[in-house]
């Protein structure tokens, strides 16, 4: 990767206000482009609002005025844009989130693993990609996704250097910063990744939502705002820091994932453990 300045958004999308919400969103684009970003992120459903299961009412195909605005957003403003919708597709209904960058879609991550809620009404991705933009590699893991390990370790191995996380998730203020300091960092730290977690503001569930976070690759915190306003958080990431957070060195200064044995880790892709649970 590249040095890059990012821009993550405490945001609050209007349910069902896709109009407004692509409004709202192009003016924090323009902004972030101002203030040197080179990339902005959104929350999950960030377009629509995340509602279930009435946001299904609003699900487009990825040829839809919302995949085209974004493209649009992204070729305006000359920025790498990521941002959420639900994607209706031959294969169903997926919770979807999107990169698009100088005008062109880089791709579309679908939401793996469903909250318990969510599998009554949508579809689980069946991949866990990679994107390559202009400034590095990119993966996504959305809201709950973050609470499964395995998730971002495959990413990492793949090669993403920076992972997005995208939420919309209620709890919010100091008892979302609580939550995510319990496992964001070793994400971040075990993987040697940077990751960009941001959740979107929701008036309608208590706790009022949001926060914004983003973690250097050997776990650190580099930015965090857990205020219940809209704003904009810019955050340097430095390549050289990726660079030596995947290089072997010392025991405590490594790229750990260069060290495993994956023949003992067989358990964790074993159907006996997860029959009975699910």
């Amino acid at each position: 990767m590249r040095d890059i300045k990012v821009a993550t958004v405490n945001f609050r999308p209007v349910f069902g206000d896709i109009e407004g919400n692509l409004s709202k969103m192009d003016g924090f684009c323009a902004s972030a482009k101002e203030e040197g970003a080179h990339l902005v992120c959104f929350p999950e459903m960030s377009t629509i609002g995340y509602r279930i299961p009435d946001s299904l009412e609003y699900a487009e195909t990825p040829r839809g005025n919302i995949v085209e605005s974004i493209r649009e957003l992204s070729a305006k403003h000359g920025i790498c844009v990521s941002a959420g919708y639900v994607e209706s597709s031959e294969g169903g209904k997926y919770i979807t989130h999107m990169l698009a960058e100088y005008g062109a879609i880089i791709g579309s991550y679908r939401k793996t693993h469903l909250g318990h809620h969510e599998r009554e009404y949508f579809t689980k991705g069946e991949a866990l990609p990679v994107f390559e933009t202009s400034f590095g590699k990119v993966g996504i893991s959305i809201c709950w996704e973050s609470r499964f390990p395995e998730v971002i370790g495959v990413l990492a191995l793949n090669g993403a250097e920076i992972v997005l996380m995208p939420y919309a998730s209620g709890p919010g203020g100091e008892q979302r910063r609580r939550i995510w300091n319990r496992y964001l960092p070793a994400r971040a730290g075990d993987n040697s990744v940077y990751i960009i977690a941001c959740n979107a503001l929701r008036d309608e569930v208590s706790g009022a939502g949001g926060g914004v976070m983003v973690l250097g690759c050997k776990g650190d915190i580099l930015k965090e705002d857990y205020s219940y306003d809209e704003k904009i958080l810019i955050t340097d990431l430095s390549a050289e820091d990726s660079s030596k957070a995947r290089t072997r060195g010392t025991m405590g200064d490594n790229f750990f994932l260069a060290e495993r044995r994956p023949e003992l880790y067989s358990d964790l892709i074993s159907d006996r453990f997860h029959n009975g649970y699910v």
